[in-house]
């Protein structure tokens, strides 16, 4: 099943979906299908959401006011080769310890 995407990738690569249960779908643009989900996020309503510019992070507006972040962490701790945050979550790494939740 196709998704429908509501931002791009900076390498057009990949797509997110996301709204209602705080969950934003990774989707691979050249089938459409889901390559990715992130749950850690317990927004009731995502209102938008957005890769960095470099890739590293994909950032969320909540409902709530609430401003969700997933982080690579920086270069110098990574243990793997990784370029990007959606190859860092393919590899294994949680998403639940790369999220941080701000309160505006």
């Amino acid at each position: 099943m196709k998704k429908k995407t509501r931002d791009i990738s900076p390498d057009g690569k990949y797509g997110l979906a996301w709204g209602r249960g705080g969950s934003i779908q990774v989707v691979e643009m050249a089938s459409g299908e889901e390559y990715y989900r992130l749950i850690a996020n317990n927004a009731a309503y995502i209102q938008r959401a957005a890769f960095s510019r470099d890739m590293r992070r994909i950032l969320c507006l909540n409902d709530d006011g609430s401003v969700g972040i997933y982080s690579m962490p920086p270069k110098e701790k990574q243990t793997d080769v990784t370029q990007n945050i959606v190859e860092y979550f393919r590899l294994g790494s949680d998403p639940a310890e790369a999220f941080i939740l701000r309160r505006r």
